[in-house]
């Protein structure tokens, strides 16, 4: 793996799956206005929440351009690995979207992945992240998920604050059975 490799713009590099993945996520919310306007609403975020959004959202975008410049390394070990890694996050993240899709109003998601993690779609967009990472053998992308996935943190305990106070013991039983990011933490 490189920290940085050669910049060099092509057809086989590591946008090919980073574009997907925000595609997939923008045409599958906005395919449905209700689910479109739910997942835009910052209304109940914090100060300090909102300021973590600007702040995650910043390296996803870098990772994007970033993407434009990273060959895959075809062929290697790395590639594989991190190409299944990239496949099985990708169709989670297309299932927790879908099923965030179908949710009735006045409801939360909890069927699907859901049942495995109680924020797939930052959980799954980390991980196919980092297959292309892999996939692309570089650290700098890494280093960028990183600087992508801490200040989630914060946002998806503000999103369980906001859906521990709109939903009640429901939600409270669903936090206690299913956990936060994926099978066990």
């Amino acid at each position: 793996m490189t920290l940085i490799p050669e910049f060099k713009i092509g057809l086989l590099n590591t946008w090919l799956l980073v574009f997907p993945l925000f595609l997939a996520g923008l045409l599958i919310i906005i395919s449905n206005k209700k689910s479109a306007k739910r997942a835009r609403d910052m209304s109940w975020y914090s100060k300090k929440e909102r300021e973590m959004a600007v702040l995650c959202m910043t390296p996803y975008y870098f990772i994007f351009l970033y993407s434009l410049f990273v060959s895959l390394e075809f062929g290697t070990i790395l590639f594989t690995i991190g190409l299944i890694l990239y496949i099985v996050s990708f169709f989670a993240l297309i299932n927790a979207y879908m099923t965030y899709r179908t949710v009735p109003s006045g409801k939360f998601a909890a069927k699907g992945v859901y049942k495995l993690s109680r924020h797939p779609q930052y959980f799954f967009s980390i991980t196919a992240l980092l297959g292309v990472a892999i996939a692309g053998t570089s650290w700098l992308i890494m280093l960028l998920i990183l600087m992508y996935a801490i200040p989630q943190h914060s946002i998806i305990k503000g999103e369980e604050r906001f859906c521990l106070e709109k939903y009640g013991e429901e939600y409270r039983e669903y936090m206690n059975k299913t956990p936060r990011y994926f099978l066990f933490c």
